[in-house]
């Protein structure tokens, strides 16, 4: 994990069961119980788990933003892990309005 992803001793964790968060999770009453409005989302796959999480991050009205994930996918190795990752953040940002960070911005 990385460090500036770490989280702190005032984080909940909350553990995910399927590609989105929210899914079967207590993580929307838990945001709403805390007064959440902004989330920093962040995900290994940004065009399955990132893409599920966002969408029904959208769907609760939270305001959010993501950190492009590391580059790495269980896709077929022919296939240009870039393009998906890119592709899957066209989608975030055209449909949803996300603002993608760099992950070491998220602490500031």
């Amino acid at each position: 994990m990385l460090d500036e992803l770490r989280p702190g001793r005032k984080n909940v964790i909350v553990e995910k069961r399927f590609y989105s968060a929210f899914t079967q999770t207590d993580l929307g009453a838990v945001l709403r119980s805390n007064d959440v409005g902004r989330l920093a989302l962040v995900g290994q796959h940004t065009d399955c788990g990132l893409h599920h999480a966002v969408y029904d991050s959208f769907v609760v009205g939270t305001s959010w933003s993501s950190a492009p994930p590391p580059r790495h996918s269980n896709r077929d190795p022919e296939e240009a892990v870039a393009l998906w990752q890119g592709r899957a953040l066209d989608y975030l940002r055209t449909y949803y309005g996300a603002r993608l960070h760099a992950s070491h911005a998220l602490g500031r």
